[in-house]
């Protein structure tokens, strides 16, 4: 049970070392690990229990992804939201490696996102995907232009997408 408020769970996602749960109320929780604020409360504690993420508590999230050491959440109304750790620019922000949370400039309304070990993948409502993150390995599907993009690009995919899905090093 995430809260003591009369709301059904909507959303599970899973990282590496943590959990986050978006309810039909638009909240999301968070527990497990956080070396790197990956739960958003804006510190490194471990919560045993699930905690409320209260930086996100003005907005509607409808989605969260987990991924190695960071997470990702989306909004009723299209934003994306991430925080923690970016040594890889998996966050598709600028900011240093312990990330508060944070909006992501994505040129369309999100509908959907997966993370994987160190990369994130954003679907927008027009069937177009942006990538950020680790691409060691081309997993931004972009045929390994860059070893790691800071910011969302586009992924050169020709037909509209409808889901996306990441493991550790490949989407």
């Amino acid at each position: 049970r995430v809260s003591d408020r009369d709301v059904a769970v909507t959303c599970v996602a899973a990282g590496l070392l943590h959990s986050l749960a978006v309810t039909s109320d638009g909240a999301v929780y968070s527990c497990g690990a956080s070396s790197f604020n990956e739960l958003g409360h804006g510190s490194q504690l471990h919560q045993a229990a699930w905690k409320r993420v209260d930086a996100l508590a003005d907005v509607r999230a409808v989605g969260a992804a987990a991924g190695g050491l960071h997470s990702v959440v989306w909004t009723a109304d299209g934003q994306l939201f991430s925080f923690g750790r970016n040594d890889r620019g998996q966050l598709g922000t600028q900011q240093r490696s312990f990330g508060s949370v944070a909006p992501v400039a994505v040129p369309a309304r999100v509908v959907a996102a997966a993370c994987g070990l160190a990369h994130t993948l954003i679907l927008c409502d027009d069937g177009r995907v942006f990538a950020c993150g680790d691409n060691e390995m081309s997993q931004l599907g972009d045929g390994g232009a860059l070893p790691l993009s800071k910011t969302a690009v586009p992924v050169p995919i020709a037909a509209p997408v409808r889901s996306v899905a990441c493991g550790a090093y490949f989407s």
